[in-house]
């Protein structure tokens, strides 16, 4: 009966190891799952983030591309912009000038000239904003 009962025993003790070494594989399967479901979590969140910050740069912008198609904006822009410009009113004020002297048939060249000079103003630092 001692043989029966060290078979019976040396059983149990494999079985013992086989379900401990199957619990620890299976638990460490759960946590990597677990672990990678948290990381999963935490990147949809950013993702949330992100998406609620460019529908609200693009629900900006369009209300920024609507105020542009207003007239009134623009003129009431430019003349907070650009109406206090030094550098602005020197250049209108040779634009008026040249207009006086010039015939309708260079009109387009003169704003070409015009605003070419103020580009070149402007780029060189001249701009007394």
């Amino acid at each position: 009966m001692k043989k029966g009962v060290k078979k019976f025993r040396r059983k149990i003790f494999l079985l013992f190891i086989v379900f401990t070494i199957l619990s620890v594989a299976l638990f460490c399967s759960f946590r990597s799952s677990y672990n990678q479901f948290n990381e999963k979590i935490k990147e949809k969140e950013e993702l949330v983030l992100q998406y609620q910050e460019l529908v609200d740069e693009q629900d900006a912008l369009e209300k920024e591309v609507a105020r542009l198609q207003d007239p009134e904006y623009i003129a009431r822009y430019v003349r907070e912009k650009y109406i206090n410009n030094a550098n602005f009113v020197s250049v209108l004020s040779e634009y008026d000038k040249l207009i006086d002297v010039a015939s309708l048939n260079s009109f387009a060249d003169l704003q070409k000239i015009v605003l070419s000079n103020y580009k070149e103003m402007i780029l060189n630092g001249e701009d007394s904003n």
